[in-house]
């Protein structure tokens, strides 16, 4: 009897499963964004740990912006310790408009891994991310590079499903496309990114898609003004297989919950 009640709530877990990954994919209207934020704040409200690079505060835990201690230089900047749950970008899969690392562009490598700026560094070669210049790079009007995350990835359904971290620069405009296998746009995105003064922390671009997603690559492209991108984070939908173990793990201790409240 105990048998045949897990198995029945491990099939009911099943067919959960099975509708969350039918229905059309790609109409993924945005449900939120938020921004310009306390990027420091923002980053231990997701769960992060963020340290301070260089000068007189150097390994400093940071909880927000105005935990910093000093004034930026080409040598400060940020160390994300962790973000639990979130992917970073982890490979240049077109480097379009930023093949040097001269300013004010940079090479594109700097999008990768965790952000290094969130305004406290100063522009000009020496950032802290060891890439040959101060760790973000400047999207003008037509600039775009194209981005990995190491494979097709999900993403959506959720808050905080993907989120921008940038430097100061003047502010503007940028579209982010995700896109399959085939190059094919599944879900777009274009908005302003504001602007921030040195030292400030603030920023950045937080949004929330109504239903997942998978994607395999995705492209940024600068629309108007100046925006100054640091890092990007996709937070990461759990595959099937993980969720079926979750279920399964449930069914079991219903199992045994109800063989030991069953009447002898």
């Amino acid at each position: 009897m105990a048998n045949r009640y897990a198995t029945s709530v491990l099939a009911g877990w099943v067919a959960v499963l099975l509708l969350m990954g039918s229905g059309p994919a790609y109409a993924l209207p945005v449900a939120a964004t938020t921004g310009p934020n306390d990027q420091i704040k923002l980053l231990n409200d997701l769960g992060g740990t963020v340290f301070q690079v260089g000068g007189a505060g150097a390994g400093k835990q940071l909880l927000k912006s105005a935990d910093f201690v000093g004034s930026p230089t080409n040598l400060t900047g940020v160390h994300v310790a962790q973000l639990p749950g979130f992917l970073w970008a982890s490979e240049i899969l077109n480097q379009g408009s930023f093949p040097t690392d001269s300013e004010p562009g940079n090479t594109a490598l700097h999008l990768l891994s965790g952000p290094t700026d969130l305004t406290f560094t100063s522009p000009g070669p020496g950032g802290p991310d060891g890439n040959g210049g101060d760790g973000s790079i400047q999207f003008l009007a037509g600039n775009y590079v194209v981005l990995g995350f190491g494979g097709p990835r999900t993403i959506g359904g959720g808050s905080s499903d993907f989120i921008v971290f940038t430097n100061t620069a003047g502010g503007g405009q940028a579209r982010f496309e995700f896109l399959d296998d085939a190059a094919s746009v599944v879900a777009s995105y274009a908005g302003t990114l504001a602007g921030a003064t040195a030292g400030s922390g603030w920023g950045g671009l937080v949004l929330d898609f109504n239903q997942e997603f998978s994607f395999s690559a995705l492209r940024i492209t600068g629309l108007s003004g100046s925006v100054e991108i640091d890092a990007v984070a996709a937070a990461a939908v759990p595959e099937p297989a993980t969720l079926l173990l979750v279920g399964s793990g449930i069914a079991g201790l219903a199992g045994v919950n109800w063989r030991r409240r069953r009447p002898r």
